[in-house]
């Protein structure tokens, strides 16, 4: 998994502070495998858990498993899993 954050080091700990002020980017390569729906949920949840309520993370929790069940489903192949979070914008 590559993981790469950047807070300013004026903003200190992100829990609290406005989401606008850093960039969070997560990229891991899952295996063509029903347990990557639950790391992609893992993922998600990691990346929103200091940032979104609970109703916005369980909310993309839901849609990447959906995305990655489907991709497993219908492709059957290994996937990308890339999460973005840059300042109010999630992108998976």
């Amino acid at each position: 998994m590559t993981v790469r954050t950047q807070w300013p080091s004026d903003v200190g700990d992100p829990k609290g502070c406005a989401v606008e002020q850093g960039t969070v980017e997560l990229v891991e390569q899952l295996p063509a495998a029903a347990s990557s729906a639950g790391r992609a949920r893992s993922i998600v949840r990691q990346v929103l858990s200091d940032v979104a309520t609970s109703e916005v993370n369980d909310a993309a929790q839901l849609a990447v498993s959906e995305v990655i069940t489907n991709a497993l489903v219908h492709a059957g192949t290994a996937i990308q899993l890339r999460v973005l979070l840059d300042g109010a914008l999630l992108r998976v």
